[in-house]
């Protein structure tokens, strides 16, 4: 059961990792055209991993 629960949280680490590359680079895209950098890159990336972490709910929903 441990094996289970510690393959689980990496992929929740690996999942919110991508969402947050992901969402911080379009992020930094909308920084360049349309507002302050570092608060584009921030929302993104915060946006990035909320939506990565709903994806992921949402697939093992539907998995059940």
């Amino acid at each position: 059961m441990p094996e289970d629960k510690d393959k689980r949280f990496e992929n929740t680490l690996e999942v919110m990792a991508k969402g947050i590359l992901i969402g911080g680079s379009l992020g930094a895209i909308a920084g360049w055209f349309f507002m302050d950098t570092a608060r584009a890159l921030m929302l993104g990336a915060l946006t990035g991993c909320l939506a990565s972490l709903s994806l992921r709910s949402l697939r093992e929903r539907r998995k059940k």
